[in-house]
């Protein structure tokens, strides 16, 4: 698979995730659930998926050295063509990961989005794809923030 092809699947098998995660499954449906997840993702990104929820999630084995959160993310996955987690923030902490990618120069912007309270960014590096997401609910100002992260090809 191309890089862009590669980056696509695995934004889209996260995002079934992080909705599966967010449904909020009780603790003893909660393994039956994530080898289910696991399986689908697995599925649709053709490889083996580790996934992993809830406050004992930590970031996967062989995540990259990137900019992160000074805290546990509330979701991970590491699959054949990729990781992605996922981190519940406050604006300020997002918005210091967004610029830390901005400002290093090893990474290249490759698209932004920026709405009121959705923001987008690409970035590449010689090894690395990264796609950064911000979402802050209107109500509880609470933040989201997502990484989805592939391999980098020529």
């Amino acid at each position: 698979m191309t890089g862009t092809v590669v980056f696509r699947a695995l934004g889209a098998t996260c995002a079934l995730a992080l909705g599966l995660s967010l449904a909020g499954c009780a603790n003893p449906i909660e393994s039956i659930v994530k080898g289910g997840v696991e399986k689908v993702i697995g599925e649709a990104s053709g490889g083996d998926v580790s996934f992993d929820t809830g406050s004992g999630a930590s970031l996967p084995d062989g995540w990259p050295d990137l900019p992160v959160p000074d805290k546990a993310p509330s979701m991970s996955i590491k699959s054949e063509n990729g990781y992605s987690a996922t981190f519940a923030v406050n604006a300020a902490e997002a918005e210091k990961v967004l610029a830390a990618f901005e400002n290093d120069s090893a990474y290249t912007a490759t698209n932004t989005f920026d709405m009121e309270n959705l923001k987008s960014a690409t970035f590449e590096s010689n090894d690395w794809n990264v796609g950064l997401t911000i979402l802050i609910d209107d109500e509880s100002n609470d933040v989201i923030l997502q990484y989805i992260v592939s391999v980098h090809e020529e």
